[in-house]
């Protein structure tokens, strides 16, 4: 696959200790678009310096808001395919060419299968997606999609689904799917997404939605 045609889209809030080590590891497979999400710390700069595309929000969205702005870009522009992923160093970049490798392979959803889960939501929102379809990590946030998915269904995201309503939209549509699995490495501080309680019930709220949703 040429370099051009995929985008790897990263969203980003007060990250600048791991920004260029995910940019930098990543940017040898396609375009970075980062999305800086109201950062403070000198996230946009670095992510600058290391040759990402830069969206900037002026301020903080949130994890499906930063991944909506960055998705429309991608919509709009030329890329074939997508990949998502956390900007925290979580996700091995190196994993980026099995993904690319199912693109080529005639897959339009690519997800990620992480070898730990952080919340018992995510374990109930797992064991839940995966009793009706072969998705064993939706909640991954390494996720590859056709942006041709994308630009059908004109949106992202609409409900706050973290990170998954595309997911759904394209396992609705039939699309050839695979699960990547991904080594994941310990965040170095403290995680950006919510509190342990608020962000179960935010975890608890996308699977409802999405459920009934598709």
């Amino acid at each position: 696959m040429d370099k051009s045609n995929l985008a790897i889209l990263i969203p980003a809030y007060n990250e600048s200790t791991t920004i260029k080590k995910v940019i930098l590891g990543a940017i040898e497979f396609g375009d970075v678009i980062v999305v800086d999400d109201g950062s403070t710390d000198g996230t946009r700069e670095i992510a600058s310096s290391c040759g990402a595309i830069v969206l900037s929000n002026s301020i903080n969205l949130g994890y499906d808001g930063a991944l909506a702005f960055g998705a429309k870009y991608i919509a709009d522009n030329h890329y074939s395919f997508f990949i998502t992923m956390d900007a925290d160093g979580q996700h091995p970049t190196a994993f980026i060419a099995k993904f690319i490798a199912l693109f080529e392979n005639g897959h339009c959803l690519v997800v990620g299968n992480r070898n730990k889960f952080q919340r018992i939501a995510e374990f109930v929102f797992a064991k839940a997606i995966n009793t009706k379809t072969n998705i064993k990590d939706p909640l991954c946030g390494m996720k590859g999609y056709s942006a041709d998915l994308l630009r059908e269904k004109g949106s992202f995201d609409t409900y706050g689904s973290v990170g998954t309503e595309l997911m759904f939209y394209a396992l609705a549509a039939k699309v050839k799917v695979a699960n990547v699995c991904i080594p994941v490495a310990d965040r170095i501080d403290a995680p950006r997404f919510s509190t342990l309680f608020r962000a179960n019930i935010r975890i608890f709220r996308a699977l409802i939605l999405g459920v009934t949703k598709y």
